[in-house]
């Protein structure tokens, strides 16, 4: 839909079967990163580098299911028994939580990861899109071999950039307002850089300049949050405005 050519790794269309194993994590910019998300690894830097020039988490889910759509997966295999929280990919926590996951589909896979890890499978743009495209039926998943409910962590802690569908909603309707109001942004913690450049070789945008520091050019910047994952110290993090940090704190 919003891509028209990625370069692709050709064993994947060289081989019988095609298993997606993945680790339970969170993600800055999709919330989860699962089976399907991991088919990131199918293609290299500058492919990547362009489906992240759209920094909303509905475009570029969309991207991810572009790229999920020109692939296959006969299984998804998600690893669970030690998953991540907080800021992931990256820069989260580890949080034991203690399951296997295996599906011939894996949106419903990742649909009840999602579940495990306190997210509702509507409040995730990669699982509410792959449903409108027909690739599976959110309110119809059967799990088996064990009860779903005993696994549910309510107090999972999410990246901090997650809002619910709703509020993402609020704030696209007060986006007129400005966007210094409205913004999650990433910003540098200098006393734990070490001026190795990889953010700015890596933004899709290029908004990153070093002087000698990372500098970001926020009019620029699409916050697809790159450099906060790429970072191999740590030193961007994402800080949010004022509207932001209270819609956070709302419950629902």
């Amino acid at each position: 839909k919003r891509v028209n050519t990625l370069h692709l790794a050709e064993p994947l269309f060289q081989v019988d079967i095609v298993v997606s194993v993945a680790k339970l994590k969170t993600h800055e910019l999709t919330f989860i990163t699962g089976a399907v998300k991991n088919f990131f690894g199918c293609i290299p830097s500058r492919d990547r580098n362009l489906l992240h020039r759209d920094g909303d988490p509905e475009k570029f889910s969309e991207n991810v299911l572009d790229l999920f759509s020109v692939c296959r997966c006969d299984l998804g295999i998600i690893d669970g028994i030690e998953g991540m929280e907080g800021e992931g990919p990256a820069q989260g926590k580890v949080r034991k939580v203690g399951v296997l996951l295996f599906a011939k589909n894996p949106h419903a896979l990742d649909a009840v990861m999602a579940k495990i890890m306190g997210f509702s499978p509507y409040e995730i743009p990669l699982l509410y899109l792959a449903e409108k495209r027909g690739w599976v039926d959110l309110k119809n998943i059967e799990v088996i071999g064990a009860e779903l409910e005993k696994f549910i962590i309510p107090n999972f802690e999410k990246p901090s950039t997650f809002l619910s569908k709703r509020k993402r909603n609020i704030l696209k309707f007060l986006a007129p307002l400005g966007v210094p109001l409205l913004d999650t942004y990433p910003k540098l913690k200098r006393e734990k850089c070490i001026q190795c450049g990889l953010c700015k070789e890596r933004c899709p945008v290029e908004a990153i300049e070093l002087t000698p520091y990372p500098q970001v050019n926020y009019g620029k910047c699409i916050r697809c949050f790159t450099c906060i994952e790429i970072c191999p110290q740590g030193a961007f993090h994402p800080s949010h405005s004022f509207l932001t940090r209270i819609l956070r704190k709302l419950r629902h």
